[in-house]
C-alpha cells in the first residue's frame, strides 16, 4: 500500500489515495475556485472528516472522465 504525504499526514482511502481540493486542481489543470465550486454542486464525490475535503484520485478521474467533450468531424 502506497501513502501520499500531504501536510505531514498521509492520505490513503480505499479508493487511493486522495488529495486535498487544492491538490485537485493542481492535478487537473484548473483554478482551486473551480474545483470548490464542483465541491459545493456536489459534481464530484469528496470524503469529508471533520472539516478537511478530500477527493480520491479515482472520483477526481471519474470526475475529469465526464467533463470530456466528444470531438467532432
Amino acid at each position: 500500500m502506497t501513502f501520499k504525504k500531504e501536510g505531514g499526514r498521509d492520505s490513503q482511502t480505499e479508493q487511493g489515495p486522495s488529495r486535498s481540493v487544492p491538490e485537485a486542481a493542481a492535478y487537473a489543470g484548473i483554478g482551486k475556485t473551480t474545483m470548490w465550486r464542483a465541491v459545493y454542486a456536489r459534481e464530484v464525490e469528496t470524503i469529508r472528516i471533520g472539516r478537511r475535503v478530500l477527493i480520491s484520485q479515482k472520483a477526481l478521474d471519474d470526475w475529469l472522465a465526464k467533463q470530456t467533450i466528444p470531438a467532432t468531424k
